[in-house]
């Protein structure tokens, strides 16, 4: 009896209304990644510290490689993270369901999902001022297939504004009126809720173009501080050629920064690192 009844919890069908494979759909298409001619690099603006203090290392065989700190998801910079994906959850999506609970749809774990932001923006002065060590840090430009792995994903942000709140609305009308054809599995869509709260975010941040490398591990994390308490995190370590290019900051010192940096970069088996110069008016 007990085998049974596991069995129909797995397979009941949530949402017979209809079919929500309209909705998974417009998720995969809102934060998948375009074309490789449209993009085939995204950077990471950062401090020169960072850059020489952990991000490039050797590993344990004594190898360059490429450390990328990823934060727990609950712990980012904007306070109002994950709740933009919940909220567009609760008013938009979930008052389509009537036979569920909301302890199904909304207890979900997080403990375990960090995220490594980037950006498609090259060389913009907001970057600059707010990740870029006040102009005076580096932009680093990674290839975007080398960063991902089995268990690391790279995603495109959704940007919470009112056009996009429509369009959910419009896409779930359309699950109500589908014939039902796709997956209608509750750990389906518990997936796709963890996915909108990991990658939806204020509209504010539209400038910084971000993209998430997403990864979901159950190892013991690291910890920094920051100011008033302490932040979860993980090391993820990709191939030294994931690096492609380094722009430096607008209120650098050009000659005296890059030609240190060409010498850094050599002693550790760098050579074919792009340097650019950034040439906005800073300072």
């Amino acid at each position: 009896m007990e085998n049974n009844l596991k069995y129909h919890q797995k397979n009941r069908l949530f949402f017979p209304e209809g079919d929500l494979t309209p909705l998974y759909t417009f998720i995969n298409e809102k934060t998948a990644l375009p074309s490789k001619q449209l993009l085939r690099v995204v950077f990471q603006y950062t401090s020169w510290e960072a850059l020489f203090n952990g991000i490039i290392r050797q590993d344990s065989c004594g190898n360059p490689e490429i450390c990328l700190r990823a934060t727990n998801c609950q712990y980012l910079n904007d306070p109002g993270e994950i709740q933009y994906g919940l909220d567009i959850a609760s008013k938009i999506i979930v008052p389509h369901f009537k036979d569920i609970s909301q302890e199904e749809l909304y207890h979900l774990p997080l403990d375990n999902v960090y995220i490594t932001s980037f950006s498609s923006v090259i060389n913009g002065l907001p970057m600059w001022k707010m990740y870029g060590h006040d102009g005076e840090g580096v932009a680093l430009g990674f290839d975007i297939d080398l960063l991902q792995r089995k268990e690391s994903k790279l995603f495109q942000c959704i940007y919470d504004d009112g056009a996009f709140r429509a369009n959910i609305q419009d896409v779930m009308r359309q699950c109500l009126i589908s014939p039902r054809k796709g997956e209608n599995e509750l750990a389906v869509f518990r997936k796709y809720l963890i996915l909108l709260q990991k990658l939806v975010k204020h509209v504010a941040y539209r400038h910084e173009e971000e993209y998430r490398l997403v990864t979901i591990t159950d190892d013991v994390p690291l910890f920094r501080t920051d100011h008033n308490k302490l932040i979860p995190f993980i090391e993820n370590h990709f191939p030294i050629e994931s690096l492609k290019v380094i722009w430096l900051g607008p209120r650098c010192n050009p000659k005296q920064a890059s030609f240190s940096l060409i010498q850094w970069l050599d002693s550790v088996g760098l050579k074919d690192v792009q340097i650019i110069i950034s040439d906005l008016p800073y300072r």
